[in-house]
């Protein structure tokens, strides 16, 4: 049974009146309400009749809005004279939102404390500190300041003890040691007394009880406040229950039938290819071959075409019953730096994306193999028009945009159809670098759909200065443009999301007299670069040195061009840490600085097979990490003998104090390592 588009969104059809005085509502988002609330397509007019029957605006003048508003924009669509909805569009979603129509998606928390006490009860420290930790004070005159002081004191303060107590808690405050003038004046609140201390005076009666009542509504308000900056504990389990959510949702997508269509003539075909996503196979259908259509397309959940609603009008479908993938942009121009404006097509955004140049060959040429009868010429046709059809879908999913070029002019223009949960490019990027792998890419034009990954090559990840950027390297090393890739996948056509479970590891220095350790989560896929780069992390080294993996006198895996005595050492890229650590208590040793020699005894403690997509996770440890440079095994335990006692008899202890920079051997704070890691 079809679904309307309140159900799809999962709210109840909204009235415009519930709407028409939110803050968000402009002409367009009243657009999209009006289509909600009825449920059909309607025609402009239609709508301005609607604006006027709830008093939005009369109908000419809503009309005149609505045509100014540009309203066959995403998550709207035109279809001849009236305007549909794509439900399954993410904006549209975000919209009921922003528009009160669903609640949030993740509820702030909330926080439960003890009721305040009235204004007959003393202030304390305590609330002191909740109400005024970096607040802003600024209305808050010195007078009200001092005597929330005092009061929270209990008794007198000399000036400059009640001034710290004010700005050890907030810079933003007006009390000065020279406001006592104030206090000294008849009837102030605040006396001074002989000795010059401050006090409570005696007609402070209603200013205190109105400075208790001050504060104590300052710290229930910020209390019904969400705080800006989640604990640790919570940010980390939103984002793993993110991370489900969207691999589960990216599964679902993936297992969606899809079926991308070209037609001629478009309003009513003659002849039609149809291209099944999934198997990269290709029919077409010519003349009474369209009749059964219909059934055809009944065993798809996704229609993806060329003004695909107006097509499927035309084969006399109803194209409400399919997720609809519109593959004309909805941005009909782009201005150039000459001023004059470009006509954006999809051809010519199958130039800019795929290097297909005339992707739909003589179409009139092909109108006239239709009418005479030339079936294999027009097949032929219709089969090359929907591979370069193809092409440009499959761009538009890898790199949510498509490319639009012409001369100096090169930009990238979104896609609707293109989920956020679906993986991208930069998924893949991010997922090949966290795992230490390289990427399978093909570059230049399109590959065929016979063999896709025929051409396909090594792409190197080399993370940037910042985690929001990395870059695509091929096998000469050689700098990729993201943009000219057309396929991307992990080696083995794993894809961003694939969770295969964890290799919970323990890690240990050896030969110190106390023991550093740390155990982590590491996904059970991972090469030994992606398990180096854990320890480094992990124990907080440089990574400044060489390093290896050894088990006894076996070289396991190394960095690229390392070599034992000789030998090449395995890559490490290249080389899975369950190839050698398979079950609990299986170990190896990975040896870091050749020179300082840090040997660390990895073992394998336990297999996770259940557990958050998230690849790689921080569970505990115990110490510091020893400075890089310290002269191995015996530089450390001088250095930790030299911070417990405070002397060395072998150097000038205060410069051994500076190069230390406050390094402490039994410094390990866990929730600040596990954000770092």
């Amino acid at each position: 049974m079809k679904q309307s588009w309140s159900e799809v969104l999962g709210i109840a059809p909204p009235t415009l009146e519930q709407v028409k005085g939110h803050s968000e509502a402009n002409t367009f988002t009243l657009l999209m309400v009006a289509l909600l609330e009825r449920g059909a397509p309607m025609t402009l007019e239609e709508v301005a009749q609607r604006f006027a029957a709830v008093g939005v605006a009369s109908s000419g003048q809503a009309l005149r809005s609505l045509k100014r508003c540009k309203p066959a924009r995403p998550p709207i669509y035109r279809v001849g004279a009236r305007y549909c909805l794509d439900p399954y569009d993410d904006g549209l979603d975000l919209w009921a939102f922003r528009l009160g129509l669903r609640p949030p998606k993740v509820v702030p928390p909330q926080v439960e404390a003890a009721p305040l006490p009235g204004p007959e009860v003393s202030l304390s420290w305590s609330e002191l500190d909740e109400g005024w930790r970096d607040a802003s004070l600024s209305s808050w005159s010195a007078k009200r300041l001092v005597l929330a002081v005092l009061d929270a004191n209990g008794g007198p303060l000399t000036p400059r003890d009640a001034l710290d107590a004010v700005g050890t808690r907030t810079r933003w405050h007006k009390l000065t040691l020279d406001s006592e003038a104030a206090f000294r004046r008849k009837n102030s609140t605040v006396d001074v007394l002989p000795d010059g201390r401050w006090a409570i005076g005696g007609g402070a009666g209603g200013d205190l009880a109105a400075t208790r009542k001050a504060l104590r509504k300052r710290i229930a308000s910020s209390r019904q406040r969400p705080p800006l900056r989640l604990a640790p504990d919570v940010l980390e389990r939103r984002q793993r229950a993110a991370a489900q959510k969207r691999a589960e949702r990216a599964r679902m997508l993936a297992g969606l039938g899809r079926a991308l269509l070209y037609a001629f003539p478009a309003d009513r075909p003659a002849g039609l290819a149809l291209l099944d996503v999934g198997a990269s196979t290709i029919t077409t259908y010519i003349g009474e071959e369209l009749r059964g259509l219909g059934e055809v397309l009944a065993a798809y959940e996704v229609i993806a075409a060329m003004e695909v609603r107006s097509l499927l009008t035309g084969l006399g479908l109803d194209y409400d019953r399919w997720r609809l993938h519109e593959l004309v942009p909805h941005q009909k121009t782009t201005r150039l730096a000459s001023g004059r404006s470009l006509v954006v097509s999809v051809p010519l955004l199958l130039q800019g994306s795929c290097e297909i140049s005339r992707p739909f060959g003589d179409e009139e040429k092909l109108g006239q193999w239709l009418d005479v009868g030339k079936e294999i010429y027009a097949r032929r046709r219709l089969t090359a028009s929907v591979k370069a059809l193809g092409a440009l879908y499959r761009y538009g999913r890898l790199h949510g945009a498509l490319r639009l070029r012409r001369g100096a002019l090169d930009e990238r223009l979104p896609v609707p159809w293109a989920s956020r949960d679906e993986p991208r490019l930069v998924d893949l990027m991010r997922a090949a670098l966290e795992r230490g792998q390289p990427l399978e890419g093909v570059l230049g034009p399109p590959p065929d759909l016979d063999a896709p990954w025929a051409t396909a090559r090594r792409l190197t990840v080399v993370a940037g200065r910042t985690r929001w950027r990395s870059w695509l390297y091929d096998e000469r090393s050689q700098p990729i443009d993201e943009v000219d890739v057309q396929l991307a996948r992990l080696p083995g056509g794993v894809d961003a999301h694939t969770h295969r479970g964890h290799l919970e590891i323990e890690v240990h220095l050896v030969g110190l007299s106390t023991r550093i350790w740390r155990r982590f989560l590491l996904g059970a896929d991972a090469n030994f670069s992606a398990l180096h780069q854990a320890i480094q992390d992990a124990f907080g080294w440089q990574n400044t040195h060489l390093w290896e993996f050894r088990s006894g006198r076996e070289a396991l895996a190394g960095p690229a061009g390392d070599a034992d005595w000789g030998q090449p050492v395995p890559r490490a890229e290249e080389v899975q840490v369950v190839e050698h650590l398979k079950a609990p208590s299986d170990t190896c040793h990975y040896l870091y600085d050749f020179g300082d020699g840090w040997l660390h005894e990895v073992r394998v403690t336990r297999r996770v097979e259940e557990g958050p997509p998230a690849f790689r996770e921080l569970l505990g440890g115990e110490r510091a990490c020893p400075p890089e440079d310290c002269g191995g095994t015996p530089g450390y335990e001088r250095l930790a003998e030299f911070v417990r006692t405070g002397s060395d008899p072998w150097d000038d202890s205060q410069g051994l104090l500076e190069w230390l920079g406050g390094w402490s051997p039994d410094d390990f704070d866990l929730s600040v390592a596990k954000l770092r890691f």
